[in-house]
């Protein structure tokens, strides 16, 4: 089993913002992330370090969902 690499805030910005999605201030230290008629995914800041295995995982599961909702319908 392969190992997924790790993330940050500004690595997962840059997935999302490649995907359509935009950025919007969701708070002093998170982005929150915004697509038409999806619901908003909010980035934490975690100190300038990388995300742990499972906040990525978390994450990368909901850009999924909202790409595969977007192809759907």
């Amino acid at each position: 089993m392969s190992r997924q690499p790790t993330h940050n805030q500004r690595s997962m910005k840059r997935l999302f913002e490649a995907g359509g999605w935009t950025a919007t201030t969701g708070g002093n230290h998170q982005v929150k992330m915004t697509k038409a008629g999806l619901r908003p995914v909010t980035l934490p800041h975690n100190k300038s370090r990388d995300y742990s295995r499972d906040l990525t995982a978390r994450i990368l599961r909901q850009f999924r969902e909202s790409q595969e909702r977007e192809q759907d319908g």
